[in-house]
């Protein structure tokens, strides 16, 4: 596990399509970084709204063959035998890409606004 605290958070609400920059101040350096945080958050916006900044370098790849594999010689047989009556079972999918990866999260809540995904 890994935890942090932070002074300052960017907060989005993806109902109300909104951002907010909150701190708490109680680091001396948060003042001093303060415009500059509010600056960079209203450069995001700016790029976010007038193009698209990221694209996939390469080609997306899958573990598929070991998806199918795990299908066949695990789950099927659970499901046969009455052990379960589902199993969420996951696959991986990787692509590399370039670019500002803030506008390739906004890119995809666009597509997919899964609740509660995180950037």
């Amino acid at each position: 596990m890994a935890v942090g605290i932070y002074d300052w958070a960017v907060i989005v609400d993806h109902l109300e399509r909104a951002a907010g920059l909150v701190g708490q101040g109680r680091e001396p350096e948060t003042d001093w970084k303060w415009d500059r945080l509010v600056a960079a958050i209203q450069h995001s916006r700016a790029n976010a709204r007038g193009c698209v900044s990221h694209h996939r370098a390469a080609g997306i790849q899958s573990a598929h063959e070991a998806y199918a594999a795990a299908f066949r010689a695990r789950v099927h047989d659970y499901i046969h035998a009455g052990d379960c009556y589902q199993i969420n079972l996951a696959q991986r999918f990787a692509a590399p890409a370039v670019g500002d990866p803030w506008l390739a999260y906004q890119a995809l809540r666009i597509i997919n606004p899964a609740p509660y995904s995180a950037f």
